[in-house]
């Protein structure tokens, strides 16, 4: 049994691309004899899919894929899929699968003309499977499409060895608020600067660290438009040493995002121990019980951003007793090898 997976390459770095090498490189890699081809890049796209579509082909054509494993976000991403699914299909036996990773897939199925919308989801509903990151997220879809299989599956992350560290022992002095992600409107990071005046006031030795890519100088000059650049750390993208010392430092992590599927950063500062901040945009929300390991706030809502980050600052008890739950929670609901366990099964039932 051979699985087959699809999605971006390694010029795309983030949520997507770290599960695709999360199942490839776990026991399931070596289990289904399990390969990558990459369908999207950061630039040369099209020339990527071309050639992916290619290699795609000559391997089904070979008899040598029994399922493929096609990672979408939303956009472009699913007319590719649409194509691939429609291909595999009409010219093989191989069964497909479509995890569903898109934070913007609502607009986008929202603003789509109603004839295209129609064929892209008689397309997806030729899918053996469709798989979702949280309970919402899959009741949306079968809106949508009520006559496909789902099966919900988290992400998930490692759990940090972070009981001989000391860290956790300075939270209550610690001020450094932390966003990871690309910067942008899409992911609240404009809402977030707009919100540290608010803070500023009442906390003013706050420090805002902002580690991702993307609008990173519009940023940067919209800090510097509010006066409050002094208090904002712009440290470009955060490879896993990198991420693994911010958490460290960090009190605690915020998503602001207007959309956002899951939001696995919610998940890895939750295993160091932190307390998160998100909005209620999309389904990331699903993954925070509010009130026990974070604080969930309407989303665009910059004054509820502001007390929300207060709040916090003002009460690092309860940031303990929130990274606790939260670390607890990782460890028995989204830790990798449960994850693993999952996709193994939906593999084997899938192929049988």
């Amino acid at each position: 049994m051979k699985v087959i997976q699809v999605g971006p390459d390694d010029s795309r770095p983030g949520g997507i691309r770290t599960v695709m090498l999360s199942l490839k490189n776990s026991v399931l890699g070596d289990l289904f004899g399990m390969d990558i081809i990459p369908t999207s890049s950061k630039s040369h796209r099209i020339q990527t899919f071309l050639d992916g579509s290619k290699q795609l082909k000559n391997v089904i054509k070979s008899g040598s894929c029994d399922c493929v494993h096609i990672h979408m976000s939303e956009n472009a991403s699913v007319y590719r899929t649409v194509y691939l699914i429609h291909w595999i299909k009409a010219h093989s036996s191989s069964r497909v699968i479509v995890q569903s990773h898109g934070g913007s897939i609502q607009s986008f199925f929202a603003r789509c003309p109603r004839r295209i919308k129609n064929n892209l989801l008689g397309g997806l509903g030729m899918a053996d499977l469709i798989v979702v990151l949280t309970p919402g997220w899959k009741q949306w879809w079968k809106a949508l499409l009520p006559n496909v299989q789902y099966e919900v599956v988290p992400n998930a992350v490692d759990l940090p060895n972070i009981t001989s560290c000391s860290y956790l022992d300075d939270l209550e002095a610690k001020k450094n608020i932390l966003f990871m992600g690309q910067l942008g409107e899409r992911k609240g990071t404009y809402l977030l600067i707009q919100a540290i005046p608010d803070v500023l006031l009442r906390h003013p030795d706050a420090q805002f660290v902002f580690a991702g890519d993307g609008e990173v100088d519009q940023c940067v000059a919209y800090a510097e438009e509010l006066g409050v650049n002094d208090n904002c750390n712009f440290v470009g993208w955060a490879d896993l040493q990198k991420k693994d010392l911010l958490l460290k430092d960090a009190s605690m992590l915020i998503l602001p995002s207007k959309e956002e599927s899951f939001g696995i950063v919610l998940l890895e500062a939750m295993s160091y121990g932190l307390p998160v901040i998100c909005s209620d945009g999309g389904f990331m929300h699903e993954v925070v019980d509010a009130g026990k390991d974070g604080l969930v706030f309407p989303s665009g809502d910059r004054a509820a951003l502001s007390r929300a980050v207060c709040t916090l600052l003002e009460n690092p008890g309860l940031c303990r007793k929130m990274g606790e739950f939260g670390r607890l929670k990782v460890a028995r609901s989204y830790e990798t090898s449960v994850a693993i366990d999952t996709w193994k099964q939906i593999y084997f039932r899938i192929l049988a």
